[in-house]
């Protein structure tokens, strides 16, 4: 995805105890800001992220991995192929999240701002409705950001963005 330097703003990001600065990209989009960049997780792990809601999702993730409500999970684990009954257009989809269960379950997660596919840009809404199409016993499903943020005011997540 090709974009314009005014779509984009750099700015660094000071972290609360004032000691390591982050460079967060805001991606000035229809929907609003979107923070996308390199977050340090555990042992000085970097992951970027999309937006900071995939980034506090994470985070949700990772404190119930912790608390033992689910058994693992994984940042764009798998791409979903299309190109054996589409030939032109979008043929893949790279989902969020996969989330396994504590009984083994495998439940994929997209976050994105609205889960209403009317309100969704095409493409997006392209993906989800050929892999609800061709996928069709892959257990999905679309968390909104305001979702996210609901589970995080109720939970104590550490390094938590608003």
């Amino acid at each position: 995805m090709t974009l314009r330097r005014q779509q984009l703003k750099k700015t660094k990001v000071i972290n609360n105890n004032n000691t390591k600065s982050k460079t967060v990209f805001f991606l000035l989009s229809r929907y609003g800001k979107v923070r996308r960049g390199y977050r340090t997780f555990g042992n000085n792990k970097k992951i970027y992220f999309d937006s900071m809601a995939e980034a506090n999702y994470y985070r949700i993730l990772s404190f119930l991995k912790k608390a033992g409500e689910i058994k693992d999970f994984k940042y764009h684990p798998k791409s979903f192929d299309f190109s054996q009954w589409i030939k032109y257009g979008i043929r893949r989809y790279e989902i969020d999240f996969k989330i396994i269960e504590r009984n083994g379950d495998e439940k994929y997660v997209e976050i994105k701002s609205t889960s209403d596919l009317k309100k969704m840009d095409s493409n997006s809404r392209t993906r989800i409705n050929r892999l609800k199409k061709y996928y069709p016993d892959v257990n999905f499903r679309v968390t909104t950001t305001s979702d996210v943020r609901a589970i995080g005011n109720k939970l104590p997540i550490p390094g938590w963005e608003k």
